[in-house]
């Protein structure tokens, strides 16, 4: 990229090669990834070797079935039709193909361990987006040539080529990133400024009918999240735009959601926000349902910390306990004696 993160990555080990597409190339925001996907297939697979996809039960745990669909319509898209495969099919794989796999961030060590195996005898692999989580087997860094992890990494950048190589389509036309980036730049504030006009428009509209409705919005919960998607909620609460904004504070610990309180007392309304509270660790591979003793804790530290109110998401899963921990708790009826 053109803050020098590497984007595109081809390693030699044993006879084989592995390409790594180190972002999220599966959402095609422009056209270079698919046909540097297309020219790696068709580099590293034999003459009559095979395209494989891997499909993986730990992943989809933790981060559904998403990606795979998605890489999957991708690949059927640029004219493969991919073999589906699991963990139990690598050792029986032609080494004269190409294993594509599609956001796959957890390996197991046996798993890492059978990759190794398959680019050592010839075979090619293509990562869709870096193997993040599976770093830690010596395997996985062996065949990428990557030797550890960095922070993720998210924004626009410019994906630009470095001298020549048959995978990566390139010109001679110079791009000038600096007006690009400016061109970007205005192009993002004017999506916010609109958001922003709608949220007023909406507000102005109901508070003419009736005044007294209080009119909210559900936002996200980090401001650097909350960019990425134009919503301003700090300038919707500084400017009258919303009465109250719920940040969706779906968390699966309670010191996330202090570091998450720390930020909005900083920046923000405290006064005019009450939290978004989960009743599921949505986090977790399986979405398991909080401990009553965990969602009070969070309730007790949004009291604390001096804020008005909470929203409870996903209420049609509440249980029973949890209603009751809440009802004879924090909400029990005052005593108006």
């Amino acid at each position: 990229f053109d803050d020098g993160l590497p984007a595109v990555l081809l390693n030699s080990y044993g006879r084989g090669k592995v390409v790594v597409l180190n972002w999220h190339a599966e959402e095609q925001q422009i056209a270079a990834p698919s046909e540097i996907l297309k020219r790696s297939i068709e580099f590293l697979r034999g003459k009559n070797g095979q395209v494989y996809i891997f499909r993986s039960e730990i992943n989809e745990a933790e981060y559904t079935t998403t990606y795979f669909k998605k890489n999957q319509a991708w690949l059927k898209a640029l004219g493969w039709e991919p073999i589906q495969i699991t963990e139990e099919d690598l050792a029986a794989l032609d080494t004269d193909s190409v294993l594509v796999l599609p956001n796959i961030y957890i390996i197991e060590a046996t798993t890492a361990a059978e990759l190794l195996r398959f680019v050592e005898n010839g075979g090619g692999l293509i990562f869709i987006d870096g193997p993040v989580k599976a770093m830690i087997h010596d395997d996985i860094r062996a065949i990428t040539g990557m030797r550890s992890r960095r922070r993720y990494f998210e924004g626009e950048k410019a994906l630009l080529a470095v001298g020549k190589s048959e995978l990566i389509p390139n010109s001679d036309r110079e791009l000038n990133v600096q007006a690009y980036h400016e061109q970007t730049l205005r192009w993002n504030t004017f999506r916010e400024e609109s958001v922003s006009a709608l949220v007023q428009d909406i507000y102005q509209r109901v508070k003419a009918t009736k005044p007294e409705v209080q009119v909210s919005a559900a936002v996200y919960r980090k401001q650097a999240w909350a960019s990425g998607v134009f919503q301003n909620w700090y300038g919707w609460l500084a400017n009258g735009d919303v009465d109250f904004v719920v940040p969706m504070a779906y968390v699966s610990e309670t010191l996330s959601l202090e570091s998450l309180i720390n930020e909005w007392q900083t920046n923000g309304d405290i006064d005019r926000t009450a939290v978004g509270l989960a009743v599921a660790n949505f986090n977790d591979r399986a979405k398991a349902l909080k401990t009553p003793k965990q969602l009070l804790s969070e309730v007790e530290l949004i009291q604390q910390r001096g804020i008005n109110g909470v929203v409870i998401f996903d209420i049609e899963h509440i249980s029973d306990d949890q209603i009751e921990a809440l009802a004879t708790g924090p909400f029990a009826p005052q005593d108006s004696h």
